[in-house]
């Protein structure tokens, strides 16, 4: 029972810090990468605030096809993560499976997620979007800057792609039960 209610509380945690993520880090891209496509409806725009649902925020920032199709790879790494829904892919978060879980659920709902991993050589130009974020950042004094937390973001995403999803709690040996349970039992 601690473990569900942990779990419980967990998402909505996880998901307030996204969204605070996805405010402060839209559209703060080095200028070097100015060339993808800008999201008509972002997190800190009014309209966005009226989006109810899941589903109505994934309806909104889909990308059109004829735009994906001409994009060159590089183009698209970038529209993937300026994605507003990219950050999410923290918050499907598991022990077992690190971060796979969130890259499969934004593969199917974003065709731009999609676009991307069909592409040959997303790999290389993803992480060549990142390396040149983190010149962009690593000359800056900002270095906690939403750029970095874009670059964060990439990067998982890359270790996805790569079928490498980092190291999760049970590669360090620790299972479930082991972690520290935040849940408040009353006396």
């Amino acid at each position: 029972m601690k473990m569900i209610l942990s779990a419980f509380l967990d998402v909505p945690l996880t998901l307030s810090l996204c969204l605070g993520f996805m405010v402060n880090a839209s559209s703060q891209t080095p200028a070097s990468q100015k060339t993808y496509y800008e999201y008509p409806i972002i997190p800190d725009a009014e309209e966005w605030g009226e989006l109810e649902t899941h589903a109505e925020m994934v309806a909104a920032v889909q990308v059109p096809n004829d735009v994906l199709k001409k994009m060159t790879t590089e183009e698209l790494a970038v529209t993937v993560l300026e994605n507003p829904l990219a950050p999410l892919i923290f918050a499907y978060y598991t022990y077992e499976s690190g971060y796979d879980d969130g890259y499969g659920i934004l593969c199917k709902d974003l065709n731009c997620f999609r676009e991307l991993d069909s592409r040959i050589d997303a790999s290389d130009k993803l992480s060549k979007v990142i390396n040149d974020w983190r010149s962009s950042v690593e000359n800056s004094e900002d270095y906690n800057s939403p750029v970095n937390f874009k670059r964060w973001v990439g990067e998982t995403i890359l270790g996805c792609m790569q079928d490498d999803p980092g190291l999760t709690w049970t590669d360090h040996g620790v299972t479930a039960d082991q972690t520290i349970d935040f849940t408040y039992t009353p006396s």
